[in-house]
């Protein structure tokens, strides 16, 4: 009987011995998956960061094209085709459509330069919806109202050079 008790003890042993070891080594990479995982998301917010001052960069370039459709602007609708021209530079040569933010974004954009008007009013409002975009992706404006309030003046004085 004596004899078997070191057995046990040694299985025993060898046994909590192999838990700890294991425990260890799970420790170790855990702490290493998650320190791994921290410098990821540090990278991450790094490149978001980079991305988002690119895209003020770019959107401040496309934002005075936008002023060649401004209220003060005389003539509109002699523009808009070179407008449009400075839309379609912006996009694809500036590469101002890599940093664009979503579908509304990109909706008014191909909006103002797509668009077949000889109206001022319409002209106005396209470039004036992408602004509004812009804007909205920059979470300029924090209520809608007050950008409404902003603007009723200009929409006014378009109209009444449409009619």
């Amino acid at each position: 009987m004596l004899a078997k008790i070191p057995i046990e003890i040694l299985t025993a042993a060898s046994g909590l011995f192999g838990a700890t070891l294991g425990a260890i080594i799970t420790f170790i990479g855990q702490r290493s998956a998650s320190r791994s995982t921290r410098l990821q998301m540090l990278s991450e917010l790094t490149s978001i960061g980079e991305v988002e001052k690119a895209r003020i960069a770019s959107y401040l370039e496309l934002w005075k094209i936008l002023a060649g459709a401004s209220v003060r602007e005389e003539h509109m609708t002699q523009r808009l085709h070179d407008l449009q021209d400075q839309l379609q530079n912006w996009y694809y040569t500036k590469g101002g459509g890599l940093l664009i933010g979503g579908g509304a974004t990109k909706l008014a954009f191909f909006g103002a330069r797509d668009l077949q008007s000889t109206k001022p009013y319409e002209i106005w409002k396209a470039f004036h919806d992408l602004g509004k975009c812009l804007r909205c992706d920059l979470r300029i404006f924090e209520d809608p109202s007050d950008e409404k309030r902003a603007i009723g003046a200009a929409k006014a004085k378009l109209q009444d050079l449409q009619d």
